[in-house]
């Protein structure tokens, strides 16, 4: 994952399979930058334990 500005409010990028996402980490919520018109998909541990939200690009 990175960031995509040193803000700390800025959100990450991330390539999960293959495939780009922007997010944040639960433990760093910005949810105010995502896109409101796209689902918002929630990246889980072995746990089950939620660890980040994403969306496509």
């Amino acid at each position: 994952m990175i960031r995509l500005t040193a803000e700390a409010e800025s959100l990450w990028v991330y390539d999960l399979g293959g495939k780009k996402f922007v997010g944040y980490p639960v433990t760093d919520p910005v949810p105010h930058l995502m896109d409101s018109s796209k689902p918002i998909l929630k990246v889980e541990d072995a746990n089950g334990n939620a660890v980040y939200m994403v969306q496509s690009l």
